[in-house]
């Protein structure tokens, strides 16, 4: 610590830096400033208006001790608030330190000297420096909070730790000032004033603790007068019902007692001049998400719940089940660490699951606390009643309905269902209080402003909601508003939902989940939840839920109101969401294509472009996935025509559609002209609404299908890169279908066509996530063939054999065959090697016969080349011409499509024969010049093995 300079004084208009009394003073009055930060302004006055570096600053204001950047700034931020609009007078250089500028004078003395303040006297040797209570418990989870609690206590005279009940404010207060002791000559004291009901008592309370005997009544005026110039901290635990008085006492001792810092705990904040706050944080509970032990462990209130239980009973070690249980304990109590303590005590008792199983009445569970704590901490719900009974009736009132909201609100829900017809400035103060009150938080800094209620704080709120009478009326106000946020974006957007307004009602989800459960139960309104429903189906498609989407939809059909008239947009757009759904679930084929047709009846007498552009794509798209390409390309054409008279946005949206068709037909070069336009040329409006064609992302999926397109071309480096990055966006974009067909369409494939077979294994991993996510079992199943295709590719042939087979047999009984026959293919590969070849030659004619049937041209090369390895094995001698012929008759059906990357591998098949036959140079001969057009991925396993043929000496 610096040595004061006894009266010298640094001033400046109207402010003065008083090295011998410690004081900064403005207009004579000193302002309250902690005695480090204060030190700052020293060392910063003594420079004389040189600049003084961070790290000089550090060490002189803390030798030999560590501090980060963050403790410095916190000091700073001291300085610059009490300077008010005078903060520029400290000036940061960049790079180079802090500067006190202007022109300071030095004077010794001469200000005009504050009444006289009688000192204390020298306390007795035998006489405590503090009445803390010694530690029971070590502090779990909070060291970085500690460190904070410190920092402003040496940058400020009056701290409030504030926070919810149970959330630890007292034990941090007492940690963080423990180590401060000796840095107060006069003591360090704790008043505690939780068993407090007459405000009136709150001075002669502080008074006794500092061991002050003051005669008659005591005022904050005279406990202040005789601390005096007492260098002591006082801690003033529990001051939330006495908070008037404590403000006014803080507020007194910090303007007549310079040298003494407090330090309250509270529920609410004192709001008093020169009041630093710290929000008192939940302790770190483990995410929604599948966590592995170790990451469980790693989370603060899973730390303190294990803590405590194995302080109840030594002999508690959880299991790997038992976290997943004690996770999701923690996540329901939001961090509280009264909460968890008392769910700890139980779990001790019961265990885990059965606790975290019961916590739906969490007050009735949670009901038995230390029997040493005070009273209203002995059970959660008299930690809930005591913060209750200290709100006003209108305050009441609003905690009570803002309860019913599961996902938050803003202002304006608020309003809607707990305003009681008030006006816009009556709700602000009434949720302004609840919020200083600790009993609702702010969440993130998204615009609007959210709020939340803690969990336990909303179970307790609904509680009383219910106890009142008000839940019904309640929760219709709270479904009405949904109804009418909702319907209005979703209705207008006409699926072109941009960034924003996708946003904001995903944030909704929890609300409209919540609100659609209360509309269809027995005293809900049916009506509002269908056309909730209505409106929120393409939410659910943009968001993935597909599944949650079939289910909402399937519920509101079967409502007594399912016949409720609903604009055309509104209308379209939640058959639209609903068929997606149903496809990705795996609902039968032909419940999906009446759907589709109903698509067509709502918009037969409508002469609208992009209305039935959308019922093509929705057409093309049950095609499509059907197995049924011939189909989806005529579709895609007739879309091609529709879009023709539509804006550029609809085009490129249906040259992205026609290019994946055109793919599928073989015709590789004009599906990669068509797609490359779409990669290259689409740029997205400003306003984020994209034509309703790209309520999935066109541009991302073209880029997909351009990606397999060039690694059927031969370009198999370039077509790996553009899988990777098509996958990245998907991925980054959060749209879990379209992350499905990257990896489908794209990372799959050209990672087995590089042999990438880890990449491929992380890719289907990502692929079942994002399925389970979704509840999409089409994509669990599209998941399982590709798993069965790696066990094949890793030589578990038979295991891979059987997961394709029993996928397919379950795609084959919904009317789904998308990739079917690839599939097939993978299997008749796997048979063939394994040598059971009856069961490869049936599977091979099916394939055979579904590639011609239903359209799948860019396929039939390769399966031509398995009938060909298929004769071979079956005997080379008998049916080598017939193979042979196969071979060829292949190659010229991937050189008419462009297709190199298959040319290759049929030649190089072809070769093989020749070499078993002694026709080396014939082999050579076949193989060389189509080797010879690749310009990369020489390092795939088909290219190796023709340069190791090729390279192989002649006989």
């Amino acid at each position: 610590m610096l040595e004061p300079i006894s009266k010298q004084v640094y001033a400046r208009d109207n402010w003065e830096i008083d090295l011998g009394r410690r004081e900064l003073r403005s207009h004579g009055t000193p302002v309250a400033l902690g005695h480090r930060a204060f030190e700052i302004i020293e060392v910063l006055a003594r420079a004389e208006g040189r600049p003084v570096s961070k790290a000089d600053l550090m060490q002189r204001i803390w030798p030999s001790v560590a501090i980060g950047d963050n403790s410095l700034q916190v000091h700073i931020s001291a300085v610059r608030k009490v300077l008010g609009s005078d903060r520029n007078l400290l000036k940061t250089l960049h790079g180079r330190g802090y500067q006190l500028i202007g022109g300071w004078t030095t004077q010794q003395g001469g200000v005009k000297e504050r009444p006289p303040i009688r000192r204390p006297h020298p306390r007795p040797e035998d006489r405590p420096s503090t009445n803390l209570p010694t530690i029971v418990d070590q502090l779990v989870g909070r060291t970085g909070a500690v460190q904070r609690v410190r920092d402003l206590l040496s940058a400020y005279r009056a701290v409030t730790l504030a926070g919810a009940g149970g959330i630890g404010k007292t034990v941090l207060a007492l940690e963080a000032v423990r180590a401060l002791v000796p840095d107060f000559a006069d003591g360090t004291w704790l008043a505690e004033l939780a068993s407090l009901s007459d405000p009136a008592l709150v001075p002669s309370t502080v008074a006794g603790a500092l061991g002050l005997r003051l005669g008659g009544q005591v005022t904050s005026e005279s406990l202040a007068r005789a601390i005096g110039e007492r260098h002591l901290l006082l801690v003033l635990d529990n001051c939330e019902h006495l908070i008037e008085t404590v403000a006014t006492l803080t507020e007194t001792a910090i303007r007549l007692c310079p040298r003494t810092t407090i330090v309250a705990t509270s529920r609410e904040i004192m709001r008093i001049q020169g009041e630093a706050v710290y929000r008192v944080p939940a302790l770190d509970v483990p995410a929604i998400e599948h966590e592995t032990p170790e990451v469980i462990l790693g989370h603060s209130a899973v730390e303190l719940f294990v803590a405590r239980a194995k302080a109840l009973d030594t002999g508690f070690s959880p299991q790997p089940r038992d976290l997943r249980s004690i996770g999701e304990i923690c996540r329901h109590l939001d961090g509280i660490p009264l909460a968890i303590e008392f769910a700890a005590a139980r779990v001790a008792l019961v265990g885990a699951e059965q606790v975290a199983a019961s916590l739906r009445d969490r007050f009735a569970l949670l009901a038995s606390g230390r029997r040493t704590a005070i009273s209203r901490h002995r059970t959660l719900r008299a930690v809930l009643d005591w913060s209750y009974r200290l709100l006003s009736k209108e305050e009441q009132h609003l905690l009570r309905h803002l309860a019913i909201f599961p996902a938050g609100f803003t202002f304006e829900a608020a309003q809607a269902v707990g305003g009681m017809g008030l006006g816009d400035l009556s709700i602000i103060e009434e949720l302004s209080s609840v919020v200083s009150k600790s009993l609702c938080e702010r969440v993130g800094s998204i615009s609007p402003v959210r709020w939340r209620l803690l969990e336990t704080v909303r179970a307790y709120g609904l509680e009383k909601l219910t106890e009142n009478g008000e839940y019904s009326a309640a929760a219709r106000r709270h479904a009405e508003y949904f109804r009418d946020l909702v319907s209005p974006i979703t209705a207008n957007s006409r699926g072109r939902l941009n960034h924003d307004d996708a946003a904001r009602c995903g944030r909704e989800l929890d609300n409209v989940r919540a609100a659609l459960d209360w509309a269809f139960s027995p005293d809900g309104d049916a009506e509002i939840g269908a056309m909730l429903t209505a409106a929120f189906a393409p939410i659910w498609q943009m968001l993935s839920l597909v599944g949650e989407c079939r289910d909402r939809v399937e519920r509101m059909l079967v409502s007594p109101t399912s016949d409720i008239r609903l604009s055309m947009a509104t209308e379209l757009g939640l058959w639209l969401a609903y068929s997606e759904s149903l496809t990705m679930t795996l609902a039968p084929f032909e419940q999906t294509r009446r759907i589709v047709q109903k698509e067509f009846d709502l918009i037969a007498s409508l002469d609208d472009v992009e209305l039935q552009a959308g019922i093509l794509y929705g057409l093309w798209s049950i095609e499509y996935m059907s197995g049924n390409q011939v189909a989806a390309l005529v579709s895609a054409r007739q879309l091609t025509e529709v879009t023709s008279r539509g804006g550029d946005a609809m085009k490129f949206a249906s040259d992205s559609i026609l290019g994946t068709s055109l793919l599928r037909d073989g015709k590789l070069i004009e599906a990669q002209d068509r797609l490359e336009n779409v990669v290259d040329l689409y740029v997205a409006p400003s306003h984020g609404h994209h034509a309703m064609l790209f309520r999935r992302d066109r541009q991302v999926l073209a880029r997909v299908r351009l990606a397999h397109v060039f690694g059927l071309l031969g370009h198999t480096d370039r077509a790996y890169a553009e899988a990777r990055t098509s996958f990245d966006l998907a991925e980054a974009s959060g749209a879990g279908i379209t992350v499905c067909w990257a990896v489908h369409d794209a990372l799959c494939p050209i990672a087995f066509m590089m042999n990438d077979l880890a990449a491929a294994e992380r890719a289907i991993g990502a692929m079942n996530d994002w399925a389970a996510r979704m509840n999409a079992t089409f994509w669990r199943m599209m998941a399982s063939c590709w798993t069965g295709r790696l066990l094949i590719g890793r030589g578990e042939s038979a295991r891979g054999i059987e997961l394709i087979s029993q996928t397919l047999e379950a795609c084959e009984r919904t009317g789904w065959r998308m990739g079917y026959v690839e599939f097939l293919g993978c299997v008749v590969e796997g048979l063939t090697g394994l040598g059971r070849l009856d069961e490869a030659g049936v599977k091979l004619e099916r394939a055979i016969e579904l590639a011609d049937q239903c359209g799948e041209v860019w396929y039939q090369p390769e399966l031509m080349r398995l009938k060909g390895e298929f004769l071979l094995r079956k005997s080379t001698d008998l049916f080598a011409a017939e193979a042979e012929s196969c071979f060829r008759a292949a190659i010229e059906s991937a050189r008419a499509q462009g297709a190199l990357s298959w040319e290759l591998r049929i030649a190089l098949s072809l070769a093989q024969l020749h070499m078993a036959q002694g026709r080396g140079e014939e082999a050579r001969q076949g193989l060389a010049p189509i080797y010879d057009r690749f310009t990369e991925g020489f390092n795939t396993p088909d290219m190796r093995a023709a340069q190791l043929l090729l390279n192989r000496p002649s006989p």
